[in-house]
């Protein structure tokens, strides 16, 4: 391990969450642990009754200096509370924060990856490992690298208390011609299953509020129910039925989100969802000609015209006989 400044800028990590007594360990010591150090460890601890903070505590009297940790003495679960927490983390002074679940940890080299993509790319604002399948295409919310100048750019008053603020932040990026990615092959592991303390309402919800395009949603919806992986098919179904449910606000946390990022991903899932119908369109076609190229090779030879073809001569089939 080295001091983070020396090459590739400093970060911090805004650890967040209630409740995670028994993953919260493996996450700080993966932290602590990152071949590349953090300048600082903000622990939120929003109202845990499960032992929690105690521990995050311990590592705090442990790591001074490194490890700060913050009670809010919350008393219930409540999603809308989460850009809060995040907002609670956040530090002058550092060129990137990193957002850290209480569930997740890294590879030893995680954080160094991350800045290294950073460092060589300057348009690049926000990147992320990966987990599960491997395969996302865009960062995840926890993991995440987020490069200061980008946001305090355009959050000055920290991230937005509205659905949808971990997506939106990525379409304000695209919207300002920054870029975004995910490294797939920099795994994030997940130690609470996805749905056990998720709450689906908030994903259907979301794509909502997000303005997402229709067919699109319905897309998601068969892909997530038909694979059956860390969804679900019962995950798969609230997804959808809350997505249907839900009538936006006029403001607050349950309100749209900009009428430019709507309209931005709307736009860009249309344009995925007809490259896939043309596509799927291409392919019949392609099938259709070879079959018929097919039935040419195989079809038996016509005796209509009453030829034939002998050792290299045309002869009427009567003059066989």
């Amino acid at each position: 391990m080295y001091p983070q400044e020396q090459k590739y800028g400093s970060y911090y990590c805004i650890v967040f969450g209630r409740d995670g007594n028994r993953s919260i360990r493996k996450v700080l010591d993966s932290l602590l642990s990152q071949t590349v150090m953090p300048g600082k460890i903000i622990v939120i601890d929003d109202g845990s009754t499960d032992g929690m903070y105690d521990t995050v505590q311990e590592y705090g009297r442990k790591n001074p200096g490194m490890i700060t940790v913050h009670e809010t003495n919350n008393k219930t679960r409540d999603y809308t509370r989460l850009p809060l927490l995040w907002n609670m983390g956040l530090l002058d002074g550092y060129d990137f924060h990193m957002i850290v679940p209480s569930d997740a940890s890294f590879v030893t080299e995680y954080a160094e990856r991350m800045l290294q993509e950073l460092a060589q790319n300057p348009n690049l604002v926000i990147v992320s490992g990966d987990w599960g399948p491997m395969k996302a295409q865009a960062p995840h919310g926890g993991g995440r690298f987020v490069r200061q100048s980008f946001f305090w750019k355009h959050y000055p008053q920290g991230y937005p208390r509205i659905l949808g603020y971990e997506s939106e932040i990525l379409e304000r990026a695209i919207l300002n011609k920054n870029e975004i990615k995910v490294l797939n092959d920099v795994e994030i592991f997940h130690h609470d299953a996805l749905g056990h303390s998720h709450n689906f309402k908030e994903f259907g919800y979301g794509m909502k509020s997000l303005g997402y395009y229709p067919p699109y949603v319905f897309g998601r919806f068969v892909m997530d129910f038909v694979r059956n992986k860390s969804m679900g098919k019962k995950g798969a179904l609230k997804m959808l039925w809350y997505y249907l449910l839900f009538r936006p606000e006029k403001d607050g946390y349950y309100s749209m989100l900009p009428a430019d990022v709507r309209s931005a991903i709307r736009e860009r899932q249309k344009k995925y969802i007809n490259s896939l119908a043309r596509r799927a369109v291409r392919k019949l076609l392609r099938r259709h000609r070879s079959g018929l190229a097919i039935q040419k090779v195989t079809a038996p030879a016509t005796k209509s015209s009453g030829f034939s073809i002998v050792r290299g001569e045309t002869v009427r089939s009567a003059d066989r006989n």
